[in-house]
């Protein structure tokens, strides 16, 4: 299948609090993805 995004080893900090650690992604052509916070936002 064709990939319309891929991500490896995402990171994300908020100052010393990191949140995301190493996070892998592949969504591929004609997938639905969502992604919800604590919030459902």
């Amino acid at each position: 299948m064709t990939e319309a995004l891929q991500v490896k080893g995402l990171r994300k900090s908020y100052g010393k609090k990191e949140v995301l650690k190493g996070i892998d992604l592949c969504i591929h052509k004609g997938d639905i993805f969502a992604l919800l916070g604590v919030n459902g936002a």
